[in-house]
């Protein structure tokens, strides 16, 4: 119900967060499939969540914008071992208006198996298909193999700001990609300011981001100036 909401936490945030271990196991912790085209104002606080393929995701419909969920709460929490056979610890599948804030990825990796899974294709968070207007704040990630947040189709005017990168990213810390074969398009207006970046999962020298494809022709023109990615304040170690 739009005016009500659902919170998972701790009972005390004084003590150590509760441990929800998924054992390794091929599966979410937490998963959210709404798309009434309404807010779900689900809150996940103060927990740490550890050996899951998948942490949380929040999924609308990935092909129907209007039928999307949003104003979720993602705080304080603790990711730890997340991603093996997954493409995400955190997944926006047409969210938003969500806050992930003051939370922490660790060891965000998964086994790299040649012509199998490539751990380059793992995030700690995915945001696609129509997922705007989302706030990425004052988070920590470290050890994070694959670029640590991917934009994709659609998904605009997020901001992911404040933020602590350490050993994380294989080509960039933040990456926007779309399929134009699959009908998608490029992502605009989302701003990459004032995070702390510290080199790459392999010890590289950070960048601060990778964009790809070029805008496909077959997509509808972005509004007057708009910009894919902005970006300012961001300090590389």
């Amino acid at each position: 119900m739009p005016d009500r909401s659902i919170t998972f936490t701790s009972l005390d945030e004084t003590v150590q967060r509760p441990i929800f271990d998924g054992g390794n196991a091929d599966r979410e912790w937490f998963a959210l499939k709404a798309r009434d085209g309404r807010r779900t104002n689900i809150v996940i606080s103060n927990v740490r969540v550890q050996n899951y393929a998948l942490a949380i995701a929040f999924e609308g419909n990935r092909r129907r914008v209007d039928e999307f969920n949003s104003s979720n709460r993602v705080l304080r929490c603790h990711f730890l071992n997340i991603g093996e056979r997954s493409t995400n610890a955190i997944a926006l599948v047409n969210s938003r208006e969500n806050r992930i804030l003051d939370n922490s990825f660790v060891n965000i990796v998964r086994e790299d198996i040649p012509g199998v899974s490539n751990c380059s294709n793992l995030h700690a968070l995915y945001i696609r298909h129509h997922s705007s207007d989302n706030f990425i704040l004052r988070n920590s990630f470290r050890n994070c193999c694959g670029d640590p947040v991917r934009v994709r189709n659609d998904s605009n005017n997020n901001r992911i700001n404040d933020n602590e990168f350490h050993l994380a990213g294989h080509e960039a810390t933040y990456s926007e990609w779309y399929d134009p074969s699959a009908g998608e398009c490029p992502s605009w207006n989302n701003h990459f300011r004032n995070n702390i970046l510290d080199r790459n999962y392999d010890g590289r020298a950070a960048n601060v981001f990778d964009l790809r494809p070029r805008e496909a022709d077959s997509c509808p023109e972005p509004p007057r100036g708009s910009r894919r990615l902005r970006t300012g304040g961001n300090i590389r170690l």
